[in-house]
Protein backbone atom coordinates (compact mmCIF):
# COMPACT_ATOMS: atom_id res chain seq x y z
CA UNK A 1 0.00 0.00 0.00
CA UNK A 2 1.01 3.56 -0.47
CA UNK A 3 0.04 6.71 1.35
CA UNK A 4 -1.70 9.53 -0.49
CA UNK A 5 -1.63 13.21 0.44
CA UNK A 6 -5.17 14.42 1.15
CA UNK A 7 -4.78 18.15 0.72
CA UNK A 8 -8.29 19.13 1.89
CA UNK A 9 -7.90 17.43 5.30
CA UNK A 10 -6.62 19.22 8.40
CA UNK A 11 -7.32 16.48 10.95
CA UNK A 12 -7.29 12.71 10.96
CA UNK A 13 -10.61 10.85 10.59
CA UNK A 14 -10.13 9.25 14.00
CA UNK A 15 -12.25 9.19 17.12
CA UNK A 16 -9.99 9.66 20.18
CA UNK A 17 -11.38 6.53 21.85
CA UNK A 18 -10.42 4.42 18.81
CA UNK A 19 -6.71 5.33 18.88
CA UNK A 20 -4.56 2.27 19.54
CA UNK A 21 -1.02 3.37 18.84
CA UNK A 22 0.86 6.64 18.21
CA UNK A 23 4.41 7.22 17.07
CA UNK A 24 5.95 10.69 17.09
CA UNK A 25 9.11 11.94 15.42
CA UNK A 26 11.90 13.01 17.69
CA UNK A 27 13.65 14.94 14.96
CA UNK A 28 12.65 17.66 12.52
CA UNK A 29 12.94 17.23 8.80
CA UNK A 30 12.88 20.06 6.30
CA UNK A 31 9.99 18.95 4.14
CA UNK A 32 8.75 20.19 0.79
CA UNK A 33 5.11 19.31 0.14
CA UNK A 34 3.67 20.08 -3.33
CA UNK A 35 2.01 23.49 -3.25
CA UNK A 36 3.65 24.52 0.03
CA UNK A 37 6.98 26.07 0.94
CA UNK A 38 9.70 23.87 2.37
CA UNK A 39 9.90 24.08 6.16
CA UNK A 40 10.77 22.03 9.25
CA UNK A 41 8.18 19.38 10.08
CA UNK A 42 7.15 16.95 12.82
CA UNK A 43 5.52 13.59 11.99
CA UNK A 44 3.02 11.25 13.63
CA UNK A 45 1.83 7.76 12.79
CA UNK A 46 -1.59 7.01 14.23
CA UNK A 47 -3.20 3.57 14.26
CA UNK A 48 -6.85 3.16 15.18
CA UNK A 49 -9.70 0.70 15.18
CA UNK A 50 -12.59 1.49 12.86
CA UNK A 51 -16.26 1.26 13.94
CA UNK A 52 -16.44 -2.05 12.03
CA UNK A 53 -13.59 -3.54 14.07
CA UNK A 54 -10.92 -3.20 11.39
CA UNK A 55 -7.61 -1.37 11.66
CA UNK A 56 -6.22 1.62 9.82
CA UNK A 57 -3.11 3.77 9.99
CA UNK A 58 -2.65 7.41 9.01
CA UNK A 59 0.34 9.72 8.74
CA UNK A 60 0.08 13.28 10.00
CA UNK A 61 2.83 15.82 9.44
CA UNK A 62 2.76 19.26 10.99
CA UNK A 63 4.82 21.95 9.28
CA UNK A 64 6.37 23.82 12.17
CA UNK A 65 6.68 27.41 10.95
CA UNK A 66 3.15 27.77 9.61
CA UNK A 67 1.39 25.08 11.72
CA UNK A 68 0.13 23.62 8.46
CA UNK A 69 -1.07 20.02 8.71
CA UNK A 70 -0.26 17.54 5.97
CA UNK A 71 -2.41 14.40 6.08
CA UNK A 72 -1.51 11.15 4.33
CA UNK A 73 -3.99 8.29 4.20
CA UNK A 74 -3.53 4.73 3.02
CA UNK A 75 -4.88 4.14 -0.47
CA UNK A 76 -6.42 0.84 0.60
CA UNK A 77 -9.24 -0.23 2.87
CA UNK A 78 -8.85 -0.89 6.60
CA UNK A 79 -7.41 -4.30 7.43
CA UNK A 80 -8.25 -7.19 9.74
CA UNK A 81 -6.16 -7.72 12.87
CA UNK A 82 -3.83 -10.04 10.91
CA UNK A 83 -2.75 -7.08 8.74
CA UNK A 84 -2.39 -4.54 11.55
CA UNK A 85 1.38 -4.88 12.06
CA UNK A 86 1.98 -4.79 8.29
CA UNK A 87 0.19 -1.46 7.81
CA UNK A 88 2.12 0.04 10.73
CA UNK A 89 5.36 -1.17 9.13
CA UNK A 90 4.30 0.41 5.82
CA UNK A 91 3.55 3.73 7.51
CA UNK A 92 6.86 3.64 9.36
CA UNK A 93 8.78 2.94 6.14
CA UNK A 94 6.91 5.77 4.40
CA UNK A 95 7.67 8.32 7.12
CA UNK A 96 11.28 7.16 7.58
CA UNK A 97 11.79 7.54 3.81
CA UNK A 98 11.25 11.28 4.37
CA UNK A 99 14.02 11.31 6.99
CA UNK A 100 11.95 11.22 10.17
CA UNK A 101 13.00 9.18 13.19
CA UNK A 102 10.04 8.03 15.24
CA UNK A 103 9.36 6.44 18.57
CA UNK A 104 6.30 4.91 20.19
CA UNK A 105 5.02 7.46 22.72
CA UNK A 106 3.42 4.76 24.87
CA UNK A 107 -0.17 5.83 24.30
CA UNK A 108 -1.50 2.29 24.51
CA UNK A 109 0.28 1.66 27.83
CA UNK A 110 -0.57 4.98 29.48
CA UNK A 111 -3.03 5.13 32.38
CA UNK A 112 -6.42 6.69 31.51
CA UNK A 113 -5.63 10.16 32.92
CA UNK A 114 -2.33 10.35 31.03
CA UNK A 115 -4.00 9.06 27.88
CA UNK A 116 -6.63 11.81 28.14
CA UNK A 117 -3.90 14.45 28.49
CA UNK A 118 -2.17 13.02 25.42
CA UNK A 119 -5.42 13.11 23.43
CA UNK A 120 -5.90 16.77 24.33
CA UNK A 121 -2.36 17.56 23.13
CA UNK A 122 -2.48 15.71 19.79
CA UNK A 123 -2.45 18.26 16.94
CA UNK A 124 -3.94 15.71 14.53
CA UNK A 125 -7.27 15.88 16.41
CA UNK A 126 -7.53 19.70 16.29
CA UNK A 127 -8.76 21.84 13.41
CA UNK A 128 -6.23 24.56 14.23
CA UNK A 129 -3.08 22.72 15.31
CA UNK A 130 -0.12 24.51 16.83
CA UNK A 131 3.45 23.63 16.08
CA UNK A 132 5.31 21.79 18.81
CA UNK A 133 8.95 21.74 19.70
CA UNK A 134 10.88 18.92 18.03
CA UNK A 135 10.65 15.80 20.10
CA UNK A 136 8.22 17.33 22.60
CA UNK A 137 6.53 13.97 23.18
CA UNK A 138 9.94 12.42 23.85
CA UNK A 139 10.82 15.29 26.19
CA UNK A 140 7.59 14.73 28.12
CA UNK A 141 8.43 11.03 28.46
CA UNK A 142 11.96 11.90 29.61
CA UNK A 143 10.52 14.26 32.23
CA UNK A 144 8.34 11.44 33.53
CA UNK A 145 11.34 9.10 33.70
CA UNK A 146 13.37 11.71 35.57
CA UNK A 147 10.47 12.26 37.98
CA UNK A 148 10.34 8.52 38.58
CA UNK A 149 14.00 8.59 39.63
CA UNK A 150 13.10 11.00 42.46
CA UNK A 151 15.61 13.69 41.59
CA UNK A 152 15.44 17.02 43.37
CA UNK A 153 15.16 20.24 41.35
CA UNK A 154 18.62 21.22 42.61
CA UNK A 155 20.01 18.16 40.80
CA UNK A 156 19.06 19.63 37.43
CA UNK A 157 20.66 22.48 35.51
CA UNK A 158 18.26 23.94 32.98
CA UNK A 159 18.63 26.79 30.49
CA UNK A 160 15.12 28.25 30.46
CA UNK A 161 16.06 30.83 27.81
CA UNK A 162 16.67 28.03 25.30
CA UNK A 163 13.23 26.47 25.88
CA UNK A 164 9.94 27.05 24.13
CA UNK A 165 6.90 28.13 26.11
CA UNK A 166 5.57 24.55 26.12
CA UNK A 167 8.90 23.22 27.39
CA UNK A 168 8.94 25.82 30.17
CA UNK A 169 5.43 24.79 31.20
CA UNK A 170 6.49 21.12 31.21
CA UNK A 171 9.43 21.99 33.46
CA UNK A 172 7.18 23.98 35.76
CA UNK A 173 4.80 21.01 36.07
CA UNK A 174 7.76 18.71 36.67
CA UNK A 175 9.29 20.93 39.33
CA UNK A 176 5.92 21.39 40.99
CA UNK A 177 5.67 17.63 41.46
CA UNK A 178 8.27 17.69 44.26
Amino acid sequence: MTFVHVSDRRTLPVEPASILFVMSSFNQVSLAVPGLDQEPAHAYIVAHKTPRGQYNVHVYILLQQTSTPVVYMRDGPPVADTGYQQVIAEALAFVESMGFLLDDIGFDKAPPEKRQAMIESFPFLREAPTAIAPGAAMEEQMLEEVAAEELRPADLLVNLDAMSQEQRLAWARFLGSF
